[in-house]
């Protein structure tokens, strides 16, 4: 069976279009997500092993703020789990969540960086 989270989704069309079609815009987008997201996936990593709701919930949240300009629907879903396991305080299987989230992020990074090196 195939996992739901066994491809990277990001649009490049939609992004640019959030971009309001300013290719300049979307590459500096990408290039400040490429060196931010690698330090929100480590809080919210680090908040799910000490089960810390609060920053889980804070973490997630700004990273699907970030995924949202990327127009990253699948792996930002993964971040809202997250933060509403953070904001409700159920945190039982937010670390199954979390490793669908960073195999997701690993794909968008390495899809980003290629576009970025095109």
């Amino acid at each position: 069976m195939e996992s739901k989270h066994s491809t990277c989704s990001w649009n490049r069309s939609a992004a640019l279009e959030f971009a309001g079609g300013d290719e300049n815009l979307l590459n500096e987008v990408v290039q400040i997500f490429l060196a931010d997201s690698p330090g929100l996936m480590n809080r919210l990593q680090q908040a799910v092993l000490q089960n810390d709701a609060g920053r889980l919930e804070r973490a997630a949240h700004s990273l699907c703020g970030a995924l949202s300009y990327l127009a990253a629907p699948d792996a930002c879903e993964l971040a809202r789990r997250l933060e509403a396991a953070g904001r409700n305080k159920q945190l039982e299987c937010s670390w199954d969540v979390f490793n669908g989230l960073q195999i997701q992020m690993l794909m968008l990074w390495s899809a980003l960086d290629a576009g970025s090196n095109a």
